[in-house]
């Protein structure tokens, strides 16, 4: 097991027992913890992110008073501005596994790489290079991005009379 899959259990396990002000104030302490570390911690912040987001609505009303969202008062709390992928990417890896090859680790790539490619995988688009390319270290932000955009041409949103 890697080094990301086993804290993001461990954050999980800790955070498995605790439930509405008691959870969003541990999310606050670990996210604290988590800014102060000079190594990527994306994964841990998109686990913690979501669960702030499932445990809001079973906060105290004091709490919830403040703030509208759970983002706004985790960025109040912490610093830490949330984007909606981080949440995007933690629904994925915890309710849509079966949708990876078998034996696919997604925390051991890049959370960035893996949030690009993630609408690929979504969509059944992603071929053994993309695949590859996702676990390769050697390509840059710049030749992986170009690679899923390639590969996986995102299809423009078109409003009721069709147009875009």
């Amino acid at each position: 097991m890697n080094l990301t899959r086993r804290r993001v259990t461990q954050l999980l396990r800790e955070l498995k027992g605790l439930r509405g002000d008691e959870a969003l104030l541990f999310i606050a302490e670990r996210l604290r913890e988590l800014q102060e570390l000079p190594r990527s911690i994306a994964w841990e912040q998109a686990f913690l992110v979501y669960y702030a987001r499932r445990e809001w609505t079973r906060a105290s009303r004091d709490l919830r008073s403040q703030y509208f969202l759970a983002e706004s008062w985790l960025e109040a709390e912490t610093g830490f501005k949330s984007r909606p992928e981080h949440v995007k990417v933690a629904e994925f890896v915890l309710n849509e596994l079966h949708l990876l090859p078998q034996g696919f680790d997604p925390f051991a790539c890049a959370f960035w790489r893996f949030r690009t490619a993630l609408p690929c995988i979504r969509e059944g688009r992603m071929d053994d290079e993309l695949w590859i390319a996702l676990r390769d270290p050697t390509l840059t932000e710049k030749e992986f991005r170009k690679l899923v955009r390639d590969k996986c041409p995102q299809r423009k949103k078109t409003d009721s009379q069709g147009t875009s």
